[in-house]
Formats: C-alpha cells, sequence, structure tokens
C-alpha cells in the first residue's frame, strides 16, 4: 500500500510539473471561499482535456489556500457534502441493517482527510482522506474504505443523524492527525421495517430471459495443463435504477456443484464480468462426454443492494441454462 502511495504521488507530481496551466486568475483569488466552490458545483475539480492532470482553476485556488492554512468555515464544508455530492445517504433506511453512507474528501491538499463524527452513542465514525494518489492517472487508492461506511443501526423513532464535522491533514498512511471540529450538521432519515421497503425486488422474467441468452462459456486453459471455464455474464440488462446481485450455481442434476456471487451496480463502466468456473469436468470442456444433467444457474439476491445509491430495485428473480447450450454457442473452444 506504501508503494502503491508512492508511486502514485510521483506519477501525478510528475504531470503536474509539466502542466502549462497559468492557474487561478486574479478574478479567482478576489472570490470568497464559497463563491469558488459554488463555481464549481456539478463539475469535476480536475481538467480533463488529455493534457496533463491538474485541478481547475478554482480548485488550485482553494488548494493555495489551504496550503496557506487557511481555515474555511463549517458552511463551506456543508456545501460540498451536501450540495457538491461529496456525501451521499439513503434517507429511506432499513431498521434491520447498519445505517451507512458514502463520504469523499475533497482535494484541497494531499493527505486532507475529514471525518463525521456521529452524536448518537456506539455509532463508528465515517472517514475519507485525499491523497495525490486519487487523481484520474492514479486512481483512487481509497474508494473500497469510502464508498459505503458502515455507522450504526437507527432506531425507529429516528428522524435525523447528527454529526460534528472534523477536518485535518495526514502526512502518510499511518500517522495520525489533528482534527479541528467545525461545528455539527445534521442529515434526515426515515426508518423502514425491511430492506424491500428501501429496494423494491424486481421479479420480471423478461430480465432472466435476456441474462440467459446473453451468457457465454470459455475455455481457459493453464500452464499446468488444467482447464476451467470461464463464464461471461453480459449485465448491461441492469441499467438505470436495478442492482444486479446474484448467485452463479453450477449444477449437475439439479445437485449444487458450485457457487460464485456476481454483482453488477448502476452505473458500472463495465457492461460484462467473468466468472471462473473450476467444476466443470474437464471430460465435457474437452467434447469427450456429454454435457447431459449439468447446467448454470442465476439467482438474483437483494444482498449488496444499498451499497448502490442509485438503485430502488433489485433483481430478484432465477434463470437456468442447460451447459450444452452454452457449449454449443459461438465463442466457445474445443481443442
Amino acid at each position: 500500500m506504501d508503494l502503491d502511495l508512492l508511486l502514485s504521488t510521483l506519477l501525478c507530481a510528475l504531470a503536474q510539473a509539466a502542466s502549462t496551466d497559468p492557474g487561478p486568475s486574479a478574478e479567482g483569488r478576489s472570490l470568497s471561499d464559497l463563491e469558488l466552490l459554488r463555481s464549481t458545483l456539478g463539475e469535476s475539480p480536475w481538467v480533463d482535456d488529455g493534457g496533463p492532470v491538474r485541478l481547475t482553476p478554482p480548485w488550485q485556488e482553494l488548494e493555495r489556500r489551504q496550503e496557506s492554512r487557511h481555515r474555511f468555515a463549517l458552511e463551506f464544508f456543508s456545501t460540498l457534502l451536501f450540495e457538491g455530492g461529496y456525501l451521499c445517504w439513503r434517507p429511506d433506511w432499513p431498521l434491520e441493517q447498519p445505517f451507512a453512507v458514502s463520504l469523499r474528501a475533497p482535494p484541497l491538499e494531499s493527505g486532507f482527510r475529514i471525518e463525521l463524527v456521529p452524536k448518537h452513542e456506539g455509532w463508528a465514525t465515517a472517514r475519507a482522506t485525499h491523497f495525490v494518489g486519487q487523481c484520474s492517472l492514479a486512481g483512487s487508492l481509497q474508494d473500497h474504505e469510502e464508498r459505503y461506511q458502515e455507522l450504526g443501526l437507527l432506531s425507529p423513532e429516528q428522524r435525523f443523524v447528527l454529526f460534528e464535522v472534523h477536518v485535518g491533514v495526514r502526512t502518510g498512511p499511518g500517522t495520525r492527525m489533528r482534527p479541528v471540529c467545525l461545528g455539527e450538521i445534521e442529515i434526515d432519515v426515515r426508518p423502514r421495517a425491511s430492506l424491500d421497503d428501501v429496494v423494491s425486488p424486481c421479479t420480471d422474467a423478461r430480465v432472466g430471459r435476456e441474462l440467459g441468452s446473453r451468457m457465454l462459456l470459455q475455455r481457459t486453459d493453464h500452464a499446468n495443463d488444467a482447464l476451467s471455464a470461464e463464464l461471461l455474464v453480459d449485465a448491461s440488462i441492469f441499467v438505470g435504477s436495478i442492482s444486479g446481485h446474484m448467485h452463479v450455481e453450477l449444477r449437475c442434476f439439479e445437485r449444487l456443484v458450485e457457487r460464485v456471487a456476481f454483482h453488477y451496480s448502476p452505473g458500472a463502466r463495465l457492461p460484462s464480468a467473468s466468472i471462473v468456473l473450476a467444476n466443470v469436468p474437464h471430460d465435457v470442456l474437452l467434447g469427450r462426454r456429454t454435457a447431459e444433467g449439468w447446467s448454470v444457474r442465476l439467482c438474483g439476491t437483494p444482498r449488496g443492494a444499498l451499497r448502490h445509491w442509485t438503485a430502488t430495485s433489485y433483481w430478484a428473480g432465477e434463470v437456468e441454462v442447460p451447459l450444452a447450450e452454452l457449449l454449443a454457442r459461438p465463442g466457445f473452444r474445443r481443442r
């Protein structure tokens, strides 16, 4: 992790050093923090013109102020969180699962950290840190930590969550920061009895038929002469507001042989994913015996649906395709 961070930092530093961008204008320097921020709402803080990776002029000015140890007010961060989309949550939330948020840190300075400390006993703190390596060139090193953070269980009568906003700077992984508490913010919540009251099940048979018709099987040859089957699931049908988390099951005469989890979220960049099925018999893959009785079944589940912030439903259906049919489809290669 430390080596990845170092490499990412060097890459972004080189790219920024090569930039010919003139930086913030005199007009930008005269604007208030909030005016600068509002001029960027709805836009990426990064310039995307095919050149070196760099911040837009308003964000360069905000970065300059942060590095000069200028203190931003609570209103700046509340606007950033609520209107800028750096804080995401579902007001409707099932009582049976810990309430969660998505939190991102703004690119004010490498190591800049924001913490939302709940004013509710026993709840966890939401944290997000920006490193230079989080620019679009090097990718985000912290996404897995920040995009879905469980905080605590709601009570049936609860209508809001209250947070203290803490900010500070970390100089590197594992180092501590000295947080400054800027004040409090709150978000509205509406507890619901079950998950299906928040994200509804979708049992449309057309979804299953489309998934089944788009499945492809490929054979993978390994260096040790071992073979495995790679199932390609085209899940582009899960668009807009449907979350697609499912179990991929390999079955032989209805007996479960293997189960692998697969999920596809609304807005995902890739419309398909590959799943390795290691237990398809080699003789079947090589065509030496038939695939009679063997099949692949996709079973939709609600697991992970809450992690997809734009999802309003999840696939709850099933579809089963005979393995012989998959082996006969174009694209499958035999030795």
